[in-house]
């Protein structure tokens, strides 16, 4: 991983009306993705947070797809509780579904986005890497810009298919306070993916790994300390 994208879990945990403790959810269904994917993790770090374990608590879960059809499956009721994106979790609350946990007000190290790509690729085209470091740390510094925020609004809202204006404007500001300027990679936030991937059995390497086996930050660093991402904020 070269860069971080989002350092810190910023995901709200939503259960459907009659769930009011995360006791509750022991023998109930939560919507996850992929296994290894961030949707999974997440749920994985919240099942974590509260002390809770889908094998021990005979907890299902069930691999529903993207977040639309998680979002289809809470409301439909064949499931109890997923992780849906702040903006999207705004949808449920105001339909009554139940906060468990706001990721993004607690503490929590996790690398839950970035950019990665394989030592070889690195090591044989360095230059082809750091150009596409590069257009990502623009596109962020883009996203910061608050001469683009109606820009960034229009793509959020189409992509989200988002069509109230509130939920608009917050889905903006958790893109803009989610993204650190200057995105590097942290290792709190690898150790934490790590663990939780050991711990469910994702991958049985993960046990052997560190976070520096993870990491390469030479590319972020550099651009930092050679200006170039200051120069991105200068006008701003």
């Amino acid at each position: 991983m070269i860069l971080g994208l989002r350092n810190k879990l910023n995901t709200i945990f939503v259960a459907r009306p009659p769930i009011k403790s995360p006791e509750q959810l022991k023998g109930k269904k939560i919507a996850t993705g992929t296994p290894g994917g961030p949707v999974s993790l997440a749920v994985y770090l919240v099942l974590d947070y509260f002390g809770l374990n889908s094998q021990r608590d005979k907890i299902v879960l069930l691999q529903v797809g993207g977040t639309a059809e998680r979002l289809a499956a809470l409301r439909a009721g064949s499931v109890e509780a997923t992780s849906l994106p702040p903006e999207l979790a705004r949808v449920l609350i105001s339909e009554g579904y139940r906060v468990l946990l706001d990721t993004g007000k607690e503490d929590i190290p996790f690398q839950f986005l970035g950019l990665v790509t394989s030592r070889k690729l690195i090591k044989s085209k360095p230059q082809f890497v750091d150009n596409i470091a590069k257009a990502i740390v623009e596109s962020v510094a883009f996203i910061h810009k608050p001469s683009n925020k109606k820009a960034v609004e229009q793509t959020l809202a189409s992509h989200l298919r988002l069509d109230k204006a509130d939920l608009v404007e917050e889905a903006y500001s958790d893109i803009v306070s989610g993204f650190p300027r200057k995105p590097c990679p942290t290792l709190p936030g690898i150790a934490s993916v790590l663990k939780l991937m050991a711990q469910h059995g994702i991958n049985p390497k993960a046990s052997q790994l560190t976070p520096e086996d993870i990491v390469d930050p030479s590319i972020c660093e550099r651009l930092n300390e050679s200006g170039f991402i200051d120069r991105l904020y200068q006008s701003y």
